[in-house]
């Protein structure tokens, strides 16, 4: 079996510091911060099985490619 990916429509990083690494990709690299916000615990533990998880998720943006950090 072949294929070929055709595009992507982002990547995604776990980070230990989101505040840092959006100053980081936004002041260094030119990124712009298109949303940061929390996710549903209920939601994250369904899909990663951990239970309470408090997640903070940030979408940046570039020409060409958006970057999703948790």
């Amino acid at each position: 079996m072949s294929f070929r990916v055709l595009g992507t429509n982002h990547t995604s990083f776990t980070v230990s510091d989101l505040e840092r690494s959006v100053a980081f990709l936004r002041e260094c690299l030119g990124f712009e911060l298109v949303s940061k916000a929390p996710r549903d615990p209920a939601l994250v533990s369904r899909i990663t099985g951990v239970e309470g998880a408090d997640t903070l998720i940030a979408f940046l943006k570039a020409p060409g490619h958006t970057l999703e950090l948790i």
